[in-house]
């Protein structure tokens, strides 16, 4: 038991968290989705499309993972499997608005594999979709995010090795681009991750839920404050 849980939080309590870190984390993603608009405008470029996508399918997946919340504080983790078909409902859209944003982190961090393709940016969306359809198909049949959570495991760490070997191979090119954040990108799919297990395990690990959103919120900030700091230098 929790240090928290130990003292019976009031629900209102849980309930004031859960929309204030809802609020705070979709605000900002779409900040920083909107503060990029302009530049992939002008630029043309497709790794800034897809760096964008990323927080646009976050910030939909962190609002459907909130009308989750609020069937489970109305319901009870045991109400809402007691309803098989409002619970797929809810489990099977935040699984693929979720996976749907990290293969577009993972497609950031193989931005110039992604050129080479010369695919266009509908091709790309449906290509993800598809994907994500595919991997989400367990939780919708199963009502488990487990092996979603694998597979969603399994393409952080994907982009986290590539992004390690890339890091070592133009270290002495001393790189200061616009794709510097790119480890941010990395912790923010960990603490999604981490988000989901808190989510379809339990609202008593308050302590754990308090540590996992404050640490994403920072992260999230970070990358909004250096995409700002970026853009107002150019």
């Amino acid at each position: 038991m929790s240090f928290s849980s130990s003292f019976g939080v009031p629900i209102y309590f849980n309930f004031g968290i859960e929309l204030a870190y809802f609020l705070f984390i979709t605000g900002i993603c779409l900040a920083t989705f909107w503060k990029t608009r302009e530049i992939e405008q002008l630029t043309g470029h497709k790794g800034i499309m897809l760096f964008r996508k990323i927080f646009l399918f976050f910030s939909l997946a962190y609002f459907v993972r909130f009308i989750h919340m609020l069937f489970i504080f109305i319901l009870g983790h045991n109400g809402l499997r007691a309803a098989p078909m409002l619970h797929r409902a809810l489990l099977f859209p935040v699984g693929l608005l979720s996976t749907i944003a990290l293969l577009y982190l993972l497609a950031t961090v193989l931005v110039k594999h992604i050129k080479q393709l010369n695919l266009s940016e509908a091709k790309i969306f449906w290509l993800f979709l598809a994907a994500a359809f595919i991997l989400s198909i367990p939780s919708l049949v199963f009502r488990s995010h487990t092996i979603l959570i694998i597979a969603q495991l399994v393409l952080v760490i994907c982009s986290g090795g590539h992004l390690l070997f890339c890091k070592r191979k133009i270290k002495s090119k001393k790189i200061h681009g616009f794709f510097n954040i790119k480890l941010l990108f990395i912790l923010i799919s960990l603490f999604w991750v981490l988000n989901l297990i808190l989510t379809v395990r339990s609202l008593h690990t308050l302590d754990l839920r308090l540590i996992a959103y404050s640490a994403s919120i920072i992260i999230f900030s970070l990358i909004y404050y250096r995409v700002h700091k970026r853009l107002s230098s150019k």
